[in-house]
């Protein structure tokens, strides 16, 4: 069942029952703080949807060309949408640019698969203009949506969406995962469970770029030493 994503196997269960069953859902919406796994749960569903050498109905090798192209966002059939950088504003342009492109067959895999990440920053008329490609999706495609929270969006296009709400794991449990499944030092998956309140992603990346640790300390001591002053 395992998509190696942290936490969140009720998510990875029922995504998997849906492509078993070609039960498929048009839309998706993952929603919970940011970190916390909801684009990794979703590029794991584009493989399990894309993956020419399942290993099992829903379950991709995670080995083949596809899975590769998916997991760093480049595959032809994945379209990503989503604001210059975080705290920016998805344009309605963008979301006319992906409509155009979805109204085309898969070049290569069964769907063409649209990721819209952090889609809490669209604007209003962008939410508006994806509604119409939710209310009359095209056979072949399957729309993945990321958001802070349901409510964060317009009810409209939150609603045509099959919602999987994520949340943070226990700072322990965490810390489990780290130091069982990740082989982190104890140490170093105690603090980084901590300071990432739970969140996988988060601690993750923190693992992977310890310059923003680094950089953590350096501003610490900064503090340390203004207080002494």
């Amino acid at each position: 069942m395992s998509w190696n994503v942290y936490g969140h196997e009720w998510a990875v269960q029922l995504l998997q029952q849906h492509i078993a069953g070609q039960e498929v859902r048009h839309a998706y919406l993952f929603t919970g703080p940011t970190g916390v796994g909801r684009r990794a749960l979703a590029l794991r569903f584009a493989q399990a949807l894309n993956c020419p050498t399942p290993l099992t109905p829903g379950q991709p090798c995670g080995a083949c060309r596809t899975c590769e192209q998916i997991e760093r966002m480049q595959h032809t059939d994945l379209s990503v949408v989503q604001a210059e950088g975080p705290g920016g504003t998805l344009k309605v342009e963008q979301v006319r640019d992906l409509q155009h492109t979805l109204s085309l067959l898969p070049y290569q895999a069964p769907y063409r698969v649209a990721l819209l990440l952090r889609f809490q920053e669209a604007n209003a008329n962008a939410q508006n203009a994806l509604l119409k490609t939710l209310e009359e999706p095209p056979e072949h495609v399957v729309l993945l949506l990321t958001a802070d929270s349901a409510e964060s969006l317009l009810p409209t296009v939150a609603s045509r969406c099959e919602v999987l709400r994520l949340r943070s794991l226990a700072v322990a449990e965490l810390e489990r995962l780290l130091r069982d499944e990740q082989y982190l030092p104890a140490e170093e998956a105690r603090l980084l469970a901590h300071l990432a309140s739970g969140r996988p992603g988060y601690a993750l990346r923190l693992h992977r770029h310890p310059e923003v640790l680094q950089q953590r300390r350096e501003v610490l001591d900064e503090m340390i030493d203004l207080l002494g002053a």
